[in-house]
């Protein structure tokens, strides 16, 4: 069934991580869903399946929540990537509309690019801790130094 889109795996203390955008409600304004949810395997290949077990391409839905709307400023917060910084915390980058100001003129959605911490609990990956993206400020530390750029072979 095609109920994903936006696929971004990443390997992680041997578990291989899945994560998906659900296609539907991604533009719908205030009133946006668009959740990126998790599945994982011990192979790249999969199968990959939730924490309750069920695979995320079975007859039913499968899939643990990372981002998801729940009451606060930012909904369809999907189409993600990760990133780690120097110090080793990993990072979700994704779209996201601003429930308060969901539209531009002419334009069905307006999307903003949210940067939000990437928790590890229990080996699943969540953003905020559970609270999902916020306004709070990112700190990410910069490099004191910079490590030369290799030179080039001519």
């Amino acid at each position: 069934a095609h109920r994903y889109e936006a696929a971004y795996v990443i390997h992680r203390d041997g578990w291989y991580y899945l994560m998906l955008s659900v296609i539907g409600g991604c533009c719908a304004g205030a009133a946006s869903g668009y959740p990126v949810m998790v599945g994982r395997s011990e192979e790249p290949t999969g199968p990959f399946v939730d924490r309750d077990g069920h695979p995320l391409n079975g007859p039913t839905a499968g899939g643990t929540p990372v981002l998801a709307p729940n009451g606060n400023r930012w909904v369809s917060t999907g189409h993600n990537a990760v990133a780690t910084d120097l110090s080793g915390q990993d990072w979700i980058v994704s779209h996201a509309i601003d429930r308060d100001e969901p539209y531009v003129v002419g334009r069905e959605s307006a999307r903003h690019l949210v940067l939000t911490r990437l928790d590890w609990i229990d080996g699943w990956p969540v953003g905020n801790a559970g609270e999902g993206s916020s306004t709070a400020p990112c700190p990410v530390r910069a490099p004191t130094r910079c490590s030369p750029t290799p030179s080039r072979a001519t």
